[in-house]
């Protein structure tokens, strides 16, 4: 098995297929297949994977501007409908990080801007630009309907205005490694890391970075 670094879950244009996703994208009468944009060779490789197949394939596909591995799958488009959804789930689940504040006493009856309205900026002048880079995907229904233009937008410091660049912002963002580190301690010991195991909490990140941030050694 290729031990490839765990940042190519984000990497655009690399697709991964095993048995049940290929019968997922067998069965034409969930969506329409020529809505999806879907490479023809994605297609060509599903059609060659039996529905009891786990080990996943890999298929590079091209580097798109707006790709960005995961986080561009169809199964997370369709789950997270929202961009601002979309931008909360990605903050939480690969940067181990919440969107929290304080609520105002009284809400206005016209916010306006939430980015700058107080008792709302605290997140979305966080949330709101990072949202923005998934606007070349429609919300919902829309999701069908074609790329969207590119924002100029930031997250974390960083300038992008596509996918494909906040991807990139992800994986060289220390935050990524020490998340999927508390990921994969609370899958193997079914709890988080006690106060007593803090130096190796620590210490654990920066050797999956040196190791390139493969997911066996790790383990």
């Amino acid at each position: 098995i290729e031990n490839y670094p765990y940042t190519k879950i984000l990497e655009p244009g690399l697709t991964a297929i095993d048995g049940a996703i290929a019968n997922f994208f067998r069965q034409g009468h969930h969506f329409d297949l020529n809505k999806l944009r879907i490479p023809a060779e994605v297609m060509a490789m599903v059609n060659t994977i039996s529905l009891t197949d786990t080990r996943f394939k890999l298929l590079y596909t091209g580097n798109s501007y707006e790709q960005a591995g995961v986080l561009t799958t169809f199964g997370f488009l369709r789950r997270y409908e929202k961009n601002r959804t979309r931008a909360n789930q990605l903050y939480e689940r690969l940067l181990c990080r919440k969107f929290t504040s304080e609520l105002p006493k009284v809400f206005p009856a016209d916010p306006g801007n939430l980015r700058t309205t107080e008792g709302c900026s605290g997140c979305h002048a966080t949330l709101d630009p990072l949202a923005d880079f998934f606007n070349m995907w429609g919300e919902g229904g829309a999701l069908y309907q074609g790329e969207g233009s590119e924002i100029d937008t930031t997250f974390a410091g960083h300038s992008g205005s596509n996918l494909a660049e906040l991807a990139e912002i992800i994986r060289n963002d220390s935050a990524f490694a020490t998340c999927q580190v508390e990921h994969v301690w609370t899958w193997l010991m079914g709890r988080k890391f006690y106060n007593s195991e803090a130096t190796m909490r620590a210490t654990l990140p920066d050797y999956f970075a040196s190791t390139r941030y493969s997911f066996k050694e790790l383990v």
